[in-house]
């Protein structure tokens, strides 16, 4: 598990869409700070992403997608997790 508070690690992946301006100036105007709610100094968000690498740091699963209700099926990342554990 990583928690990425700056988007950090999201950005070297890349996953991350910053989020236009005339975006932030609407949400600013409904007391919605994107930026500040998510502690970061830029107003972008990740993108849902989930992988899962092996002891050597090398991706060997991957699922990512712009729309934030989809999510990558726990059985497909256990399943990922297994084969990696079985391989040593």
């Amino acid at each position: 598990m990583l928690s990425d508070q700056d988007n950090t690690v999201a950005r070297t992946f890349r996953p991350v869409h910053r989020i236009a301006p005339e975006v932030v100036a609407y949400q600013l105007g409904n007391d919605n700070d994107v930026a500040a709610f998510n502690g970061a100094a830029a107003p972008e968000v990740p993108l849902p992403a989930t992988y899962v690498a092996d002891r050597g740091g090398v991706i060997r699963y991957a699922h990512i997608t712009a729309d934030y209700t989809r999510r990558a099926e726990p059985e497909a990342v256990l399943a990922a997790a297994r084969v990696i554990a079985e391989s040593g």
